[in-house]
């Protein structure tokens, strides 16, 4: 195992975090929803002075179409590629301007003219693109990029071939804000390990979505599935096996943690350490992954079984992916229970999936109203199935709660805002609520003040129209005055001068 996969992360304690956001959801819960958007928060106990009490504004969870796909359709394109997995392309291929830029500018152009939105990242390994827009502006989207030496190599030949890639979704680019968002960067989807490169992709077998389900239902007494999403995702959506058991969901706050996650309960020979561990006791196994598209299995996956192989004592699984995600999952049961062949009970994903656009989240969309939700609110228990967004001094306290495993041993990580241990982060939480509430007392007292203030208005304007009259009423007088003391200067003069 590599230095910098051991250095990647402790997996969260997920009681800590549940705490600190029950505390700050009933917490926040009682106060107003008109909130200043410039308001700043002193919080004891915090290395900062301040935080900033801004609602985050990256991840939107609405939105109101205001594109041309309102009165026609549109849709959402969710797909990748990293060019040294099957299928590879040719050298013959790669033209000698193939540098990632090159690559960004032939979509950023395409984006530009058909008003797409999105949010496109390119790299040197491959790229992973999410973009919406009308349904013609799609059509036409696809068919170029097609023809581009970076799909070379792919079956994409029919509409069913080209749909499994794409994965198209209901949608358009108001779900992106109407802006296309285009990046370099190192890597496709950041692992957190420095130029991490699968030994072999051929050591993970991609399934489709059929032979994905089907394995979960014969397989169920000698498999683990294992969520590689975000905690947050995982929450609201996840697969069971046929037998009902859920699947293995990381308490990972990004995908950069999960080679901290592997390593600490997985690859580990502590029994204790590895007591969200995956593969267990049992010497053969099957893990089946998935993750929201398939990018993130693509190397997430790779690196477990290595890291299953290789550690001492490790332990021999056969490890599988789910070939267009989630996503590509959701779309086959659909297409599967429209044509009579199952029904909805089939589904083994339940919940809804997470995506990151305005969207919010997705379920199967078959439009017949009935979704039972998975999650629960963790302030009031009630059932819940969407993710609002989360202030910085919240984020902050989840941080707090998941290097809590750190902070006990009383060697605090570099880099945190704070200088308590997990035993006083109750108190700093109740501390924290209080000067919320504190806040919002002052905003309202200040509230109140501009509201008195816009009641004198009418009668400040009643009392300036006054006095214009008055003005006006004296301008002649004061005109008559100027002329006769003129005129009486100008007498004076002339006596003065006889």
């Amino acid at each position: 195992m590599t230095r910098d996969a051991r250095k990647a992360g402790a997996t969260p304690h997920l009681p800590w975090v549940e705490i600190c956001t029950a505390t700050l959801c009933t917490a926040t819960n009682q106060l107003s929803t008109s909130r200043s958007p410039t308001s700043k928060l002193t919080i004891p106990g915090f290395g900062r002075s301040k935080v900033d009490m801004a609602p985050a504004t990256s991840e939107p969870l609405s939105y109101t179409c205001t594109c041309p796909a309102s009165t026609t359709s549109g849709s959402v394109l969710l797909f990748y590629r990293y060019y040294s997995n099957d299928p590879q392309i040719l050298p013959t291929h790669i033209p000698e301007n193939s540098a990632p830029l090159d690559v960004a500018s032939f979509h950023e152009h395409l984006a530009s003219e058909l008003e797409l939105g999105g949010k496109l990242r390119f790299a040197t390994e491959g790229f992973n693109i999410t973009i919406g827009g009308t349904t013609a502006a799609i059509a036409a989207y696809i068919s170029a990029c097609v023809t581009h030496w970076s799909f070379s190599g792919l079956p994409l030949s029919t509409s069913t071939e080209r749909e499994a890639f794409f994965k198209p979704t209901p949608g358009c680019a108001c779900v992106f804000g109407g802006h296309a968002s285009t990046k370099i960067c190192a890597e496709v989807t950041p692992l957190g390990i420095t130029d991490y490169a699968p030994a072999s992709w051929s050591s993970v077998t991609a399934l489709s979505p059929a032979a994905f389900h089907k394995k979960c239902i014969e397989g169920a007494k000698d498999l683990q599935l294992v969520d590689m999403r975000n905690h947050y995702e995982s929450r609201i959506g996840y697969f069971v096996t046929g037998a009902g058991e859920v699947a293995v969901r990381p308490g990972i706050r990004r995908f950069s943690q999960w080679p901290g996650f592997v390593v600490r309960h997985l690859a580990s020979t502590n029994k204790e350490e590895r007591g969200e561990g995956i593969v267990g006791e049992r010497r053969q196994k099957q893990v089946l992954t998935y993750c929201t598209g398939g990018v993130r299995c693509e190397k997430g996956a790779r690196f477990m079984q290595e890291a299953l192989v290789e550690e001492p004592g490790g332990i021999e699984a056969r490890v599988f992916t789910l070939q267009g995600g989630i996503v590509g999952y959701l779309a086959w049961m659909k297409g599967e229970i429209e044509s009579g062949q199952k029904r909805k009970g089939d589904c083994l994903f339940k919940g809804k999936n997470y995506v990151f656009d305005a969207r919010g989240s997705m379920e199967l969309g078959l439009m017949d109203g009935r979704h039972d939700p998975v999650a629960a609110c963790h302030g009031c228990a009630r059932p819940e199935d969407r993710l609002r967004s989360i202030w910085a001094a919240m984020a902050d306290a989840i941080r707090i709660a998941s290097l809590s495993s750190k902070m006990v041993s009383g060697s605090l990580p570099s880099g945190l805002y704070v200088g308590e241990r997990p035993s006083e982060l109750s108190e700093i939480i109740v501390r924290s609520c209080d000067s919320l509430r504190a806040c919002e007392d002052q905003e309202s007292s200040e509230r109140n003040r501009v509201l008195a203030i816009a009641q004198l208005g009418p009668s400040i304007c009643n009392e300036i129209e006054s006095l214009q009259g008055t003005l006006k009423a004296l301008r002649p007088r004061f005109h008559d005055f100027v002329q006769r003391r003129e005129t009486s200067g100008q007498q004076r003069n002339y006596n003065e001068s006889l």
